[in-house]
């Protein structure tokens, strides 16, 4: 009768680190968003003439658009940063810190891992809306667009997860588990 206790605690705490993995994976492929965002961001104002593929296309249209307007809108390298790249800078700041709350207080909190799956729709809206208005060609960004769909599908599937291990540590866990394995949710 021992042995199948322990036996059941063991299952048990690998079935949950299984779940924990995979909401784990969704959290972390958010915060890989966010740094390349940053590092777009970065490489734009530095003026290095190079791009990252899966950015927040928010943040980082936000800021080449006020930097074109520092600069006139002019063919070749745009060396001024004024006071709307200024401006605009401050505002992706804050909405990657934004981001980057929601990936933090997504640890413990399904609320939060919901809104960061809320801005991630949100951004593909705004990747689809410059495609189409400024760049007027979908399959320009096709490769964009397709990394921000399964993004959010795998941060859906995290949700999904997070959902099971719930259940699964309220209704099916045993008791000496459930005691010492209260981190998650």
């Amino acid at each position: 009768m021992e042995n199948e206790e322990k036996s059941k605690l063991t299952l048990d705490r690998y079935y949950a680190d299984y779940l924990e993995k995979k909401i784990d994976f969704g959290r972390h492929l958010w915060l890989a968003f966010i740094l390349l965002t940053v590092v777009n961001i970065v490489m734009f104002v530095a003026d290095w003439g190079v791009t990252v593929l899966t950015a927040a296309v928010v943040p980082y249209n936000l800021v080449v658009y006020c930097k074109g307007l520092d600069n006139g809108f002019v063919d070749g390298a745009w060396p001024e940063i004024g006071g709307f790249t200024l401006m605009a800078l401050i505002a992706s700041a804050l909405i990657l810190g934004f981001f980057f709350l929601c990936w933090f207080l997504s640890r413990n909190r399904r609320g939060w891992m919901i809104t960061a799956v809320v801005l991630m729709c949100l951004d593909t809206v705004g990747l689809l809306l410059v495609a189409a208005l400024v760049y007027q060609n979908l399959f320009i960004n096709m490769v964009d667009i397709f990394i921000h769909v399964w993004m959010i599908w795998m941060m859906v599937k995290s949700l999904k997860y997070v959902g099971e291990l719930k259940t699964f540590l309220e209704e099916e866990a045993s008791k000496e588990f459930l005691a010492e394995y209260t981190r998650h949710y």
